[in-house]
């Protein structure tokens, strides 16, 4: 077939040539979309002391890319004022900060995370974020098993956790979470190629893997959310159903949900005990006390976007007189971690933004095809369950608030901008890159 190219039918050899370079063009960006997610999940600092070498091409070819179809991505930040509203207030946080410096510097570097959140929710279609994923913790999967099977020294800690993996990470609770996270993903990928043995056969291998790792790292906040997510699988797609089944669902999700978030609650011990605190401390409480009376000292913007925990140097020096002597470096709950960050307006902002979430995922849960609408819902649900005893939100590098980002930030389904190349097009239902519609003869 020739291409006419402004009224003058390109020759086949040069039909060939675009063809070949859009092809080269989807790689290229696919292998750095790879590694954005590998450095936002943090996998290059359990190797090196600071990060700033390999986020610094994260953040400049995010930004490129994202500027290449700027009405699009104007689109997809149109989505979801709230969220833009919080990141306004951490951007603006330095003006009340106890420490202006390191909040400017950590809020710009949220922000440059939230660019690559918004870049996938603007370039990928669902499938292709689950994808996505899927080949970066493939990766990460293999790798951490590898360390530690053969590099016990790296992949498996020591002291107070010993025997725990940790794998490409710096702690085992990283580990858990990003492979509780694959678990999800690869059993989306194996329900989405359920007529292609092949790629399906890939994906539960990789849902096997990650499974063990969830196990074997031991975090019990990871496996008990790892639980919950194969639990509320078969739940919601009986959301789809009418009437009695229905009602049964929602309420077997909210039992579930509820379930699991006292579990964790039960299990808020897990760092205490390990590292042979009394057992008066086992429990979390004493901490998020304290906290909550140092909220109330600041209590509508709080101390300035990470500017709390600073050690030494800052408030959070009080906190040891709670623990003993360990020092947590976070409120091990999201919302409390949040309050003394931005304070109860940005509380409300989040809350907002979240309950804003929700509703468009059940709402693509209602009407979207099952295997688009499971992942939001399913991702929501599981950075609620693990901000019980961990601060997810609002992390600056942080994969997990890239993926919250590109949730909030999705379109429906049938208004993501497709890419893709040959060869990757039949497993990613791909047709177009760089947000450029490719000849006839690359598609």
């Amino acid at each position: 077939m020739s291409i006419a190219v402004q009224g003058r039918v390109l020759p086949p050899r040069l039909q060939a040539t675009r063809g070949s370079l859009w092809a080269m063009a989807a790689a290229g960006e696919w292998a750095f979309a790879v590694y954005c997610v590998l450095v936002f999940a943090g996998v290059p600092f359990a190797f090196v002391d600071r990060g700033a070498p390999f986020l610094a091409p994260a953040f400049a070819g995010t930004a490129a890319l994202s500027l290449i179809r700027p009405s699009a991505t104007w689109r997809t930040l149109r989505r979801d004022p709230l969220t833009l509203a919080l990141l306004a207030l951490v951007l603006a946080s330095p003006l009340w900060s106890i420490d202006p410096q390191l909040s400017l510097k950590r809020g710009i570097m949220l922000a440059a995370a939230s660019v690559f959140g918004v870049y996938l929710a603007t370039r990928f279609t669902m499938r292709q974020l689950l994808v996505l994923l899927g080949a970066s913790y493939a990766l990460v999967g293999v790798a951490s098993l590898a360390l530690a099977l053969a590099v016990p020294s790296i992949g498996v800690m020591g002291g107070g956790h010993a025997g725990n993996w940790q794998g490409v990470f710096t702690h085992k609770n990283l580990l858990g979470r990003h492979m509780a996270v694959a678990l999800v993903a690869f059993l989306l990928l194996a329900r989405e190629y359920a007529g292609r043995s092949g790629p399906r056969t890939l994906a539960w291998l990789g849902a096997a893997l990650s499974l063990l790792l969830v196990v074997q790292s031991r975090s019990m906040t990871s496996i008990v959310a790892a639980a919950a997510m194969l639990v509320l699988l078969p739940l919601l797609a009986g959301l789809r159903a009418g009437g009695g089944r229905r009602m049964l669902a929602l309420l077997g999700i909210l039992a579930v949900l509820s379930t699991a978030g006292l579990v964790l609650y039960g299990f808020s011990a897990d760092v205490l005990v390990l590292v042979g605190k009394d057992p008066s401390l086992t429990d979390r409480v004493p901490l998020w006390r304290f906290l909550l009376d140092q909220i109330a000292a600041r209590p509508w913007l709080g101390y300035g976007y990470g500017a709390y925990w600073t050690g030494w140097n800052g408030p959070s020096l009080e906190i040891m007189r709670v623990t003993g002597g360990w020092y947590p470096g976070e409120a091990h709950n999201g919302f409390l971690d949040l309050a003394l960050q931005v304070g109860a307006g940005g509380v409300i902002l989040f809350v907002a933004g979240y309950l804003n979430a929700v509703r468009r995922a059940l709402g693509r849960l209602a009407s979207g095809s099952l295997g688009d609408a499971l992942w939001p819902v399913l991702l929501l649900a599981f950075l609620l369950l693990t901000s019980v005893t961990e601060a997810v939100f609002l992390r600056y590098n942080d994969l997990f608030w890239v993926l919250y980002v590109a949730t909030v930030f999705l379109p429906r389904p049938s208004g993501a901008v497709r890419m893709g190349a040959p060869g990757l097009a039949e497993l990613t239902g791909a047709r177009g890159t760089l947000g450029v519609r490719r000849p006839a003869a690359a598609r």
